[in-house]
């Protein structure tokens, strides 16, 4: 670089990995700065550049450690990931004793029970229809699409009472004298619950759009046979689930035909605490950075709850094929019972360097999974008590579920004006992203855990199209926001409302985008080009109606016989 003495022309600062140039304004920028620095070379620009970025990102990081020893009394210098830091910090502040699992049977019963969160398009098209949009037609219904997501859910489910400790098996006889009638919402105990239900077909119309009790099961007609986490209608076998969410899907018309086995334990809301400091001093945020790390504070700590140590490796590098003194060599791994892959980078003369997997003989389970359990469970909780016991309660069928994804909905309502309904019920939503005089005249609040944002602020959406999960579009006052999983931003960006409406639409239409990125081939970089499947008609978590529009959730009575296969979890 030394031998370049002047800036490289803007053509040369193009990015190939996403297909676009920089822009002007950084051009100039760049240009400024190398006159500035009265750079000579390339060179020197180079190391100009490290050297500022190493000097702001010390900065940056010093503050980091500031703020995390005034408020936690830690340091992450001495952490290598933020949810070590988060965990620790939650364990520090909170002073609780957490009981570790010695029963392998309650170990499987839990991890039997863990399901993440949903991810799912249940009706692919919807139009509005409301005074706040050009086109309106005052002769058809008036309707809204609405886009809200539970501020923080995880942290509100994790202020909730999660388990502790005196985790013990209920009796035969108290299994089969076990109630349901009590309330549990702050019971000093808890129960977690292996059950048969029924789905009676009167309930599926009205549950069609969320059904309760969601499974990870293989899609009828899947190529794949690849589990995928699935609201659905049928019966449930051997179910495990958290006693309040046993009581609100009972309550909602779902029969409990027996109860195999309970695990009881003692529970408290012990991490509110850490959820309330780490919202609270995210609300006092001056900067983006401190919001998100916040942020990321409450989300971490629910994420080493669901360390899953099933899945560490035993994976060991040598340099040498034979034992050289009490150093273990390639062959005498090799020769083990557990031995399971290798890998030879090199084999050159004095540059052996081979990676060995070896099958672990021992697993150590230390981690509260039964938190994370429980965690799961009170978020799809809060998430179905919103849906079906105030918007189906208000709304009744003029509420429409056209896509969820874990904290958020994606909802048609028909009622003339959404906001002054919202107004109404304003201790049910967090209004803090709207603005001061917004046009609805929706009061400002704070954030609350637990309430539902409007994502757009009390700006008007247009049209949604959605083709499945994490493949859906939304045109907000004429402005897009294409999602397509899989597909790097750069390229999904320019994917049309027209695209995702033909593959929306039109039976077996699929919508391709070529770009490139890095791929290692044994720690050797390589640039890809790839031609990849962007939107597809296809979606197997539900059944696609003739219309193209309307779908039905597996399980459904409606469903032809000939689809209706399932194969079990």
């Amino acid at each position: 670089m030394d031998k370049e003495t002047r800036l490289p022309s803007y053509n040369e600062f193009y990015d190939q990995l996403r297909d676009s140039n920089i822009s002007e304004i950084d051009y100039t920028r760049a240009h400024e700065v190398w006159n500035l620095f009265e750079c000579k070379n390339l060179g020197e620009y180079s190391d100009l550049y490290l050297k500022s970025d190493v000097l702001l990102l010390t900065d940056i990081y010093e503050n980091f450690r500031e703020i995390c020893l005034n408020i936690y009394g830690l340091d992450p210098a001495q952490y290598l990931t933020a949810p070590g830091l988060a965990w620790d910090a939650a364990l520090k502040l909170t002073g609780v004793e957490l009981e570790l699992f010695t029963d392998v049977d309650m170990i499987h019963f839990i991890k039997k029970g863990i399901r993440g969160g949903i991810s799912m398009c249940s009706k692919r098209q919807a139009i509005a229809n409301n005074i706040f949009i050009p086109n309106y037609d005052a002769n058809k219904p008036s309707s809204f699409i609405i886009y809200i997501d539970a501020t923080n859910l995880y942290g509100a489910s994790m202020s909730e009472v999660m388990p502790i400790k005196n985790f013990e098996w209920l009796l035969v006889e108290d299994v089969e004298s076990f109630s349901l009638n009590k309330n549990y919402v702050n019971s000093e105990i808890g129960y977690i619950l292996e059950v048969d239900l029924e789905y009676p077909q009167v309930l599926h119309d009205l549950h069609n759009d969320l059904p309760f009790c969601v499974e990870s099961i293989i899609p009828p007609n899947s190529k794949t046979k690849i589990k995928k986490l699935i609201p659905n209608l049928r019966n449930k076998e051997k179910y495990v689930i958290h006693i309040r969410n046993l009581q609100q899907a009972i309550a909602n018309g779902l029969i409990l035909t027996k109860i195999y086995r309970i695990l009881k334990f003692k529970q408290s809301a012990w991490l509110k605490p850490c959820i309330d400091l780490n919202t609270q001093m995210r609300n006092k945020s001056k900067n983006k950075f401190e919001k998100d790390f916040f942020k990321l504070m409450n989300n971490s700590v629910f994420g080493k709850t669901m360390e899953n140590v099933d899945k560490r490796v035993d994976v060991r590098l040598l340099t040498h094929w034979k034992n050289i003194g009490k150093k273990v060599g390639v062959e005498a791994l090799v020769s083990k019972p557990n031995f399971k892959n290798c890998l030879v980078f090199s084999n050159l003369k004095n540059q052996t360097l081979v990676a060995i997997q070896m099958d672990r003989l021992n697993i150590e389970y230390n981690k509260p999974i039964y938190v994370g359990f429980c965690v799961l469970e009170i978020s799809k909780l809060i998430m179905y008590n919103f849906y079906y016991n105030h918007l189906k309660v208000k709304y009744g069928d003029r509420v429409c579920l056209l896509y969820t994804d874990t904290d958020s909905f994606i909802l048609e309502v028909q009622t003339n004006n959404f906001y002054s309904d919202m107004k109404q019920d304003l201790d049910k939503f967090d209004t803090s992203n709207f603005t001061l005089n917004n046009t609805h005249q929706i009061p400002i609040s704070s954030s609350v855990v637990g309430r539902m944002k409007d994502e757009y602020g009390g700006r008007i959406l247009w049209e949604f199209l959605g083709t499945g999960s994490k493949a859906y579009i939304v045109n907000c006052e004429g402005e897009l926001t294409p999602k397509a999983k899989g597909v790097p931003y750069h390229a999904s960006k320019n994917l049309t409302i027209d695209e995702y409406r033909k593959a929306t639409l039109i039976h077996g239409e699929k919508i391709y985008r070529k770009f490139s990125g890095f791929r290692s081939y044994l720690h050797t970089i390589y640039t890809e080009l790839k031609n990849k499947v962007a939107l597809s008609f296809f979606d197997d978590k539900r059944f696609l109606c003739n219309n193209s529009v309307s779908t039905l959730a597996w399980g459904h009575k409606d469903i032809p016989n000939k689809c209706i296969n399932i194969e079990e979890t």
